[in-house]
């Protein structure tokens, strides 16, 4: 199954305050993230992570990559993914059954008939918005509303990754104006 998700912040301390999110500490914060996760990403799963995983280094990232599952990870990187934008080595760092890849900023993704545009953050305009391709993005911590067509997939959205197989039922149908055809 294929999953997308983004913007965990492990290790992250300021994150709990700045996404109001529910925890005391980034311990609290961290183990949830990473049950929420395991709870709906099986060992034999692909994993598109849209940014913002976690604040450190490339051998901290390796240690939490560790406690997840899925068979391969792609990271689209995010604004605060130093750890692997700034040239860390990704290839090699593994799930705790897999592998995990950098990927490019923006991705188009063809899967099941479905054309998905990733990126880190929203697009007001994206390739084939006209023609039925789907955008999911992260970054804005569910705090701007969601274009049709579109969806924000991070943690403080929906807890836990999102599977492919959901998102015609999570995602509002874009259906164009007057505008022609891209």
């Amino acid at each position: 199954m294929i999953f997308f998700t983004s913007d965990q912040h492990f290790h992250h301390e300021a994150i709990i305050r700045l996404a109001n999110r529910p925890y005391q500490n980034i311990q609290d914060m961290d183990d949830a993230l990473v049950e929420a996760w395991n709870k709906v990403v099986g060992p034999r799963d692909v994993v598109f992570h849209l940014g913002d995983f976690l604040f450190g280094n490339a051998q901290v990232a390796a240690q939490q990559w560790n406690k997840l599952n899925g068979r391969e990870v792609w990271v689209i990187p995010g604004n605060h993914d130093s750890w692997i934008t700034n040239g860390a080595p990704v290839i090699g760092v593994t799930a705790s059954d897999g592998s995990v890849y950098r990927d490019k900023p923006l991705r188009v993704l063809k899967v099941d008939g479905k054309r998905i545009v990733l990126c880190h953050y929203p697009l007001r305009e994206w390739e084939g918005r006209y023609r039925g391709y789907i955008h999911l993005y992260g970054h804005t911590h569910n705090s701007i509303p969601t274009l049709p067509g579109s969806l924000e997939v991070s943690v403080d959205c929906f807890p836990s990754p999102v599977s492919l197989d959901s998102l015609d039922t999570l995602i509002k149908p874009f259906y164009p104006g007057t505008r022609g055809q891209e």
